[in-house]
């Protein structure tokens, strides 16, 4: 198979994989990034045995190479102090281009000869001088002629940037962001190792740290009022459709409730009076054969019967009536008088017994709003979009950072 990324091949196979390598290797494989356990069992081995394990010996191209001594990287260096990452002695078109506790140090060199591994040394001593006459130079002829294929990011001179590998870092860095928008230091990035590259990245990683901590917004910065009203917006335009849905459902379960008590309430009503018709026959029947059918005491049991079968509709209808009241205020107080005067008011029938069974007698309704409720919902919105409003304005502001060179 052949490696799609030829950055890979750039690596140092001696160096420890960083987490954007393994990244890589795992974006060649699977086109996917690392999960975490992945990057904790191979950001301790080298890049050669990463790339053979990962990619597989057959189509790794490390799997012929020995582990060289590892190039300096930027894990080697010092972290940036305040001072440091806003000098710009330090920086060149955004790129790091030194550092003073680096200045004592022993300077080190690659030394290439084509056919042959790559020679760590120091600059000046005996053992360069010897490699030197024995052809090693300072030009990698081997890695000149790799053909790469990357993925094109065009800048204005026309040169080429492969960013997918980063792509992740620099969408959650402001640093990152601002910088790779730069032409110039794109340009000089492209020009770096793949290593190089991956000490760049940590290092304005580390710089955007730095700033963080000592950060200091511009009390200069005034955002107008015009730019307050784009904020809201943008987060009513964010956070609207989840409250629109939100009323919506709960309009939906309270008349799918109503209705469902509604029509068991008629139902029952009416399954009763088949019953009480035959409890009627039957004490006609009874009234007969007692021979009492035009007595006054038969009217009086008659009336009786018509009462509590009235008074069982009554005290039904009474008990149904609360619970849908209940229900509604509980939707004002949700969902805010205007929303909830907007429903359909909630009826329920009345229905009249009589000897001769049980007729609906008309309706009514049976809530009314209070009014003047905003409703808990419509509070919670508000709150959300003012505190996305107040994220909007941070993320203003923190594009805006002074310098903290002088703190």
């Amino acid at each position: 198979m052949a490696i799609n990324n030829k950055n890979i091949a750039k690596a140092n196979p001696g160096a420890i994989a960083s987490d954007g390598f393994i990244n890589a290797l795992y974006q060649e494989a699977y086109q996917r990034d690392a999960t975490l356990n992945e990057l904790a069992k191979f950001n301790t081995r080298t890049v050669k045995d990463a790339s053979n394990i990962i990619l597989g010996a057959k189509n790794s191209p490390f799997s012929n190479k020995s582990n060289n001594k590892p190039k300096p990287t930027s894990e080697n260096k010092p972290m940036l102090t305040m001072k440091e990452a806003n000098d710009p002695k330090y920086w060149k078109n955004g790129i790091y281009v030194g550092h003073n506790n680096q200045e004592n140090k022993t300077e080190e060199a690659t030394l290439y000869k084509e056919g042959n591994e790559p020679e760590i040394v120091e600059v000046g001593s005996e053992k360069a001088s010897e490699l030197q006459k024995d052809g090693y130079t300072l030009n990698n002829k081997v890695e000149e002629k790799v053909e790469e294929k990357i993925i094109e990011d065009e800048t204005d001179n026309g040169g080429t940037v492969d960013l997918s590998m980063y792509q992740s870092m620099i969408d959650n860095s402001i640093v990152l962001t601002e910088l790779f928008n730069n032409p110039a230091y794109k340009e000089q990035f492209g020009k770096l190792s793949m290593e190089g590259q991956m000490g760049q990245i940590q290092l304005q990683l580390s710089h955007e740290k730095v700033l963080e901590a000592g950060k200091v917004v511009n009390p200069n910065i005034e955002i107008s009022m015009e730019q307050v009203k784009k904020f809201t917006d943008d987060a009513l335009t964010e956070l609207d459709p989840y409250y629109q849905e939100q009323i919506g459902n709960y309009k939906d379960d309270l008349d799918t409730s109503i209705s469902r008590l509604t029509e068991d309430f008629n139902t029952g009503v009416r399954n009763s009076e088949d019953p009480y018709k035959r409890n009627l026959a039957v004490v006609a029947e009874n009234e007969a054969q007692a021979g009492t059918v035009y007595g006054s005491e038969r009217k009086v049991r008659e009336d009786i019967n018509v009462e509590n079968q009235q008074r069982a509709i009554d005290e039904t209808s009474r008990d149904l009536g609360r619970r849908i009241e209940d229900q509604y205020t509980k939707a004002e107080r949700t969902l805010g008088s205007d929303v909830v005067s907007g429903i359909d008011t909630p009826t329920i029938n009345e229905y009249k017994v009589s000897n001769q069974g049980i007729q609906q007698s008309g309706s009514r309704d049976l809530f009314n709003p209070k009014g003047g409720l905003i409703g808990s919902l419509q509070k919670e919105k508000e709150v959300n979009v003012r505190g996305r409003v107040s994220e909007l304005k941070e993320d203003f502001r923190k594009k805006r950072i002074l310098n903290t060179s002088q703190l």
